[in-house]
């Protein structure tokens, strides 16, 4: 008995030595096969880059992406002409990316409704953010097209105070109301928006 035990133990050893091996064989496979991974890599962010160009369309900015050399993303303007996305200026650049951002979400985690935006007016002048500012108004009146239900903005620009249909600040102190004007229509501390809030919301964290 004891010898049928170590017997049936060595099958079992066996047989999951060979679904490792089996398992090693497809990965082998896959990475030797027709350069797998690049394709894989390049269809991914080829379809990622139309549904960038999609919302960029519609946003109305002039610029569309396309995949270069080495999975490089290259940007073209209205005159046709072509740079790395990465020479791109701060208004630009940031749009592009906001757009970039929305594009892979829906793709990778398209269960997931709730946009997060770090600091979007970083390296932004004031004239940039005249750029900015009517994007995420047009993206705004179109989250529930894009899958979003909620976008929630953490910067410490006051022009987004205009723009939310929620307004929460933090000082040094940690929260605190907003100014008087905000008040009105923000209602305290930790701000939620009288009455039934507009679908999708938008709700800003302005850092003092």
């Amino acid at each position: 008995c004891a010898q049928r035990h170590e017997l049936q133990r060595e099958q079992e050893r066996f047989d999951q030595q060979t679904r490792n091996v089996a398992d090693m064989q497809a990965v082998s496979a896959f990475l030797s096969y027709d350069n797998g991974p690049q394709k894989f890599l390049t269809g991914f962010f080829q379809e990622a880059l139309s549904q960038t160009n999609l919302l960029l369309s519609e946003m109305g900015l002039p610029v569309r992406l396309h995949m270069g050399a080495d999975l490089e993303i290259m940007v073209e303007d209205r005159n046709a002409q072509e740079s790395p996305a990465l020479a791109l200026g701060g208004g630009y650049s940031n749009l592009v990316g906001i757009a970039f951002r929305i594009a892979l979400q829906r793709m990778i985690l398209p269960r997931v409704h709730v946009l997060i935006l770090d600091e979007p007016s970083t390296h932004i002048d004031e004239a940039n953010m005249e750029l900015l500012i009517p994007f995420f108004e047009k993206l705004k009146e179109n989250l529930s097209h894009y899958g979003i239900e909620q976008c929630l903005i953490i910067d410490h620009h006051p022009n987004w105070r205009n723009t939310t249909t929620a307004v929460i600040n933090v000082g040094n102190n940690g929260f605190s109301p907003p100014p008087e004007a905000d008040a009105k229509s923000n209602g305290g501390a930790e701000v939620v928006p009288k009455g039934d809030a507009p679908e999708p919301s938008t709700e800003a964290i302005v850092a003092g």
